[in-house]
C-alpha cells in the first residue's frame, strides 16, 4: 500500500483524486519555477531554525530538507524512526522526529518534553493561525501515538506579526508559541477516519470521480482546513485542467454563495454554457460581460463606463511599477516586520499631457545588499512630478509599500509619500470598469491583458513575473555573484520593470482609442 504522509493525508482531504494521481506515477505538474519555489522554502527553513534555538539542549535527527516528497522518500527512513526512538528515550528535545506506524509517516518539528508526556510542536513560516494547522498537528499526534507516544498536547510555533525589528533580532519576540492542544485533541477522530478513507481512495483500481471547483485552489483560512494548496492538476497540462473547457466557469471571479458551486453544478461547465441575462444568477455587471465576450469570441466594452475612469486622469501623468521582495519572513532590516514588502526597485515614464511623447525617467535598482527603502524613497520622490496622476498596475500594492516607506523614513519624507496616497489610479480598475477579452482567461493580470488588448507583453524578455524579478534581485545582490552576471541579471531586471510602466501607458493609449471609436 502507498505510505500516507502528513502532506498527502492533508491534499487527500482537498481531493481525493489528487492523492490517488499522486500514488499512480500522474506527475503533478510545478505551479511555480524550481528558483521561486526554493526561495519561499528557504525563508521557511530559516524560521524553523530560529525556533530550534529556543529549545537548548536538542537533539536533531536530521537536517530538515526543503522538498517534502524527499523527506518522505529517504532512503535512510528506517534509520532516521530508529534514532528519533532512541533520542526520544534520553528525554530530550527532539527536532525532525520521524514516526512511522505500518504505512503512516509523520516528520514533527519538534517534540518536546513535558509532564511526563511528549508536547508536539509545528513550526510554520506564518503570522496567524490557519485552519489547516490544526489538521496538520493531529495526524501528526495520531501516528505519534500509534508508534506509542504518550502525547499530551499540540501547538504551533509562528510568526508575530506585530513584531517590529530593532538592531538585533528578538527570537523571544519574533515567534509566538501558540497552544492548540483542545482543537487539535478534538480533530483525531475524524483524522482517523480521514486515514481509512484514504487508504479505500489509494487502493483503488480507477481514478476517482471530481469535478474541478474553487476547492482545487489553496485557501488555508478555509474553515474546514481542507483546502492546503492550490493542485497542480488544475493547470492546462495537469491531468484536470487538460479536460475542462478553455473557458471554464471557475475562472469566472467572486463566484460566491449560491454561484460557488456553478463548476460542478453546469454541464459541461464552460462559461458559454451560461446565460449573462439570468436574474436569477444576479450576475455581476463584470461576470455578465465576460460571460458576453466569451460567448461573443470578442472583446466586450463600456465606452462610458471606460471614458468615466479616463476622465480620472490629471495630467502630468506618472507611471510607476515598484519591485519588492514580499517574501522575508524573517526580518532582515531593523523597522521592519515578518513579510515587510522590500522595495528595491522602481520604474517610471512621464506623459506631460494627452498625446505628449512619453518621457523616461531615470530608473533606480538598489544592489548593493543593503536596506534599500530610504534610497527608493529619496529617488522616487525626486523623479516625480508635484501633481498629476500616478498609473499602476494593481496600484493597491504600490499604495502599500508607499505607506510602508513613509513610517520609516521621518521627516520631511513622510508627509510627502503620505500625499503619494490619493494620486493613484489603478489601470486594473480601469480596465475592469468597461474591458474584457475571452483571450485574458479571467484574468485582470498585466502578463494577460496586454497580450489581448495589445498583442504584446514579456514573451521576449528573460523575466516575465515579479518573482522572478526577486529571485535575480537575490542573486545579484549574492556577494559571490560574478560581476559578469550580476550586469546581465541588472538588465534583465531594468528590462522587466520598464516593460511594466510602458505597457500601462499603451493600454490606457488603447482604451482611450476604443473610447474615441466607440466600438471595439
Amino acid at each position: 500500500m502507498p505510505r500516507l504522509s502528513k502532506s498527502s493525508f492533508l491534499k487527500g482531504r482537498q481531493c481525493a483524486r489528487r492523492i490517488w494521481l499522486a500514488a499512480h506515477d500522474e506527475p503533478e505538474p510545478e505551479l511555480e519555477s524550481d528558483d521561486i519555489w526554493e526561495l519561499r522554502e528557504a525563508e521557511g527553513a530559516r524560521v524553523e531554525a530560529l525556533a530550534a534555538e529556543l529549545f537548548p539542549g536538542a537533539s536533531r535527527v536530521v537536517d530538515a530538507h526543503d522538498d517534502e516528497a524527499f523527506e518522505e522518500s529517504r532512503p535512510e527512513l528506517a534509520e532516521l524512526v530508529a534514532r528519533t526512538r532512541r533520542e526520544l528515550a534520553r528525554g530530550v528535545p527532539v527536532l525532525q522526529a520521524h514516526f512511522e506506524h505500518g504505512d503512516l509517516l509523520a516528520i514533527a518539528d519538534v517534540v518536546e518534553p513535558r509532564h511526563k508526556g511528549w508536547f508536539l510542536w509545528e513550526v510554520k513560516a506564518s503570522t496567524s493561525h490557519k485552519p489547516v494547522f490544526d489538521w496538520d498537528l493531529a495526524f501528526q499526534v495520531e501516528v505519534a501515538r500509534q508508534c506509542g507516544l504518550d502525547v499530551v498536547g499540540a501547538g504551533v510555533i509562528r510568526l508575530n506579526k506585530d513584531y517590529v525589528r530593532g538592531r538585533e533580532l528578538d527570537l523571544q519576540r519574533l515567534l509566538v508559541f501558540e497552544e492548540r492542544t483542545k482543537p487539535v485533541f478534538g480533530l483525531l477522530d475524524a483524522v482517523r477516519a480521514a486515514i481509512l478513507a484514504h487508504r479505500d481512495v489509494l487502493t483503488a483500481e480507477s481514478v476517482p470521480d471530481a469535478r474541478p471547483s474553487s476547492r482545487c485552489k489553496s485557501h488555508r483560512d478555509a474553515a474546514d482546513g481542507g483546502r492546503p494548496s492550490t493542485c497542480g492538476h488544475l493547470d492546462r497540462s495537469g491531468y484536470c485542467g487538460s479536460r475542462l473547457p478553455e473557458h471554464w466557469i471557475g475562472a469566472l471571479p467572486d463566484l460566491r454563495n449560491a454561484k460557488s458551486a456553478l463548476p460542478t453544478q453546469v454541464d459541461p461547465p464552460a462559461i458559454e454554457a451560461l446565460d449573462p441575462d439570468d436574474v436569477a444568477h444576479a450576475w455581476t455587471p463584470l461576470q455578465a460581460r465576460m460571460i458576453r465576450a466569451v460567448k461573443a469570441r470578442s472583446a466586450v466594452i463600456d465606452v462610458a463606463a471606460l471614458r468615466a475612469q479616463l476622465d480620472r486622469l490629471v495630467f502630468p501623468v506618472a507611471y510607476v511599477d515598484f519591485e519588492f521582495d514580499p517574501g522575508v519572513a524573517v526580518p532582515r532590516f531593523e523597522g521592519t516586520r515578518p513579510y515587510s514588502k522590500l522595495p528595491f526597485q522602481w520604474s517610471m515614464h512621464v506623459q506631460a499631457a494627452p498625446g505628449a511623447p512619453l518621457e523616461a525617467r531615470a530608473p533606480f535598482l538598489h544592489l548593493d545588499g543593503t536596506d534599500p527603502r530610504r534610497a527608493f524613497a529619496e529617488t522616487l520622490l525626486a523623479a516625480l512630478p508635484e501633481t498629476g496622476s500616478l498609473v499602476a498596475h494593481h496600484a493597491s500594492t504600490e499604495k502599500e509599500v508607499v505607506r510602508a516607506l513613509a513610517g520609516v523614513v521621518g521627516a520631511p519624507m513622510d508627509a510627502r509619500l503620505r500625499a503619494l496616497d490619493g494620486r493613484f489610479v489603478d489601470t486594473i480598475e480601469v480596465l475592469k470598469a468597461g474591458y474584457y477579452h475571452p483571450a485574458q482567461h479571467g484574468s485582470y493580470s498585466i502578463k494577460k491583458v496586454a497580450p489581448a488588448l495589445l498583442g504584446r507583453g514579456y514573451d521576449d524578455l528573460a523575466l516575465q513575473n515579479g518573482m522572478a524579478a526577486v529571485v535575480a534581485w537575490k542573486e545579484a545582490i549574492e556577494p559571490d555573484t560574478a560581476p559578469a552576471r550580476r550586469a546581465e541579471l541588472e538588465r534583465d531586471l531594468r528590462a522587466y520593470c520598464g516593460r511594466d510602466t510602458e505597457l500601462m501607458h499603451e493600454i490606457l493609449e488603447r482604451v482611450r482609442e476604443l473610447v474615441a471609436s466607440g466600438a471595439p
